[in-house]
């Protein structure tokens, strides 16, 4: 814990009471309770998390302000006065033998931008040839609507399910949330039951049948990153990204993930 605070330049105390306890505010009182292991370890790992994503949205940040034309003090802008990246980065389609939320939400975005690729290169396309009246083999597709609306729509979507399910708290579990994808898309094409099965579900992406276990889908879908005594876990982020090196925020990721 020395170490970790020791990089992200803030008192061991203050890093140890966030990730360790909690404040609940009862009867407008705050009462202190102690997290027990495994709440913890969540904290811990959604505190790398968040790392990792001020990190990332900090790099994207940077790279788009050098790159602005506005710190090009010519007025004339020109192709050579202009500095420009174009970068795609596309998810790999991903099936294994056992697969979870990572992988659920991986290949979600992989059918979103399979949608944006029928869209903007093959349906456009065609239908300008249609009123230009070029002659052209029509090219059938099969357009994925359906299944990005099944994991996104709202109210009646699986993420708009996955949310409820964590904010009701109680009874609510991933078998609870399980449950309720099969009654709702029960009679859906893209959605499978999975016989004398109570983890497991299956949805028909464009790319294949994808069998996701549904264990551990609710925490990994909450925001644990509380506030804790003494200040907050999110102001030590701010602190550290203002003035740690990079490369130690890196190894700061690296050394929470390991942490016991």
């Amino acid at each position: 814990m020395s170490k970790v605070a020791n990089l992200l330049q803030c008192d061991e105390k203050r890093l140890f009471s966030p990730l360790t306890s909690r404040y609940i505010n009862a009867g407008g009182k705050d009462t202190l309770t102690y997290l027990n292991v495994d709440k913890a370890r969540y904290t811990r790992d959604a505190f790398a998390k968040a790392v990792y994503s001020r990190l990332f949205d900090w790099i994207v940040s940077r790279i788009n302000k050098s790159l602005s034309t506005k710190n090009i003090k010519s007025e004339v802008i020109t192709e050579k006065s202009v500095k420009t990246i174009g970068v795609l980065d596309i998810y790999g389609f991903e099936i294994f033998e056992s697969n979870s939320f990572e992988q659920f939400c991986i290949n979600f975005v992989n059918e979103k931008l399979q949608q944006i690729f029928i869209e903007k290169t093959i349906h456009q396309e065609q239908e300008e040839y249609k009123r230009e009246g070029i002659k052209w083999t029509e090219i059938p597709f099969f357009n994925n609507k359906i299944v990005c609306e099944l994991v996104e729509k709202k109210p009646l979507g699986i993420l708009a399910f996955l949310d409820e399910e964590c904010l009701l708290g109680g009874n609510a579990s991933d078998k609870s949330f399980l449950d309720k994808l099969q009654r709702n898309f029960k009679d859906h094409k893209h959605f499978e039951k999975v016989q004398k099965c109570d983890t497991d579900f299956v949805v028909k992406h464009y790319a294949g049948d994808v069998r996701y276990n549904v264990n551990g889908f609710l925490d990994k879908n909450k925001d644990l990153v509380r506030r804790g005594p003494g200040g907050a876990v999110t102001h030590l982020l701010l602190i550290s990204l203002s003035h740690l090196h990079l490369i130690l925020i890196l190894i700061l990721i690296l050394m929470l993930m390991i942490l016991i």
